[in-house]
C-alpha cells in the first residue's frame, strides 16, 4: 500500500457470535456485515473524510433488502490506525422467513476525498462471497 492509497479490501458476512465468515444467515437471527478497510499512512494522516455504504442484495428476487452507512475522519474510534475493521450488524427482520433459500450478497463502497462541491471522490469497492439465508 502506498502512503497516499485507500482500499476497501474485503467485504464478508459472518454470525455475531463468530470471528470467522460464514456463508450463510439464519432468519429470525442477527448477523455481522464486516468491512475490512486499508490507508495509507499520509491519506490516513491528514484526517481526511471516509464513508463505506452497502447494500445487502437479494440475488434471487432481485432487490435490495437493507441499507447501512458509515461516516467519519481517519484517526477516529471506528478508523485509529492504517487498517480498520467495520463491523454492522444486520437486524434479524432484515431476514425475514420468505427470504429462506434466497442467494445473498453484499456491495460494498468506500468513498474518501471529495471535500467540496467541485473535488470527486476517490472509490473503492468490495463484493461478499454470495451467501444463502436458511431456516432456523
Amino acid at each position: 500500500m502506498q502512503p497516499n492509497d485507500v482500499e476497501l479490501v474485503r467485504v464478508y458476512t459472518k454470525d455475531p457470535a463468530e470471528t470467522i465468515s460464514d456463508i450463510t444467515a439464519e432468519s429470525g437471527k442477527d448477523f455481522d456485515v464486516v468491512l475490512e478497510a486499508e490507508a495509507g499512512s499520509a491519506i490516513h494522516g491528514t484526517g481526511g473524510r471516509y464513508k463505506f455504504a452497502f447494500v445487502v442484495r437479494d440475488l434471487t428476487a432481485c432487490k435490495c433488502e437493507y441499507y447501512d452507512e458509515v461516516e467519519g475522519f481517519f484517526g477516529d474510534a471506528n478508523w485509529l490506525n492504517f487498517n480498520t475493521q467495520i463491523i454492522r450488524t444486520i437486524p434479524a427482520a432484515a431476514m425475514i422467513p420468505s427470504l429462506n433459500e434466497h442467494i445473498m450478497q453484499v456491495e460494498a463502497v468506500l468513498l474518501t476525498g471529495g471535500v467540496g462541491p467541485t473535488v470527486a471522490p476517490d472509490a473503492s469497492f468490495a463484493t461478499s462471497p454470495k451467501f444463502i439465508v436458511h431456516e432456523p
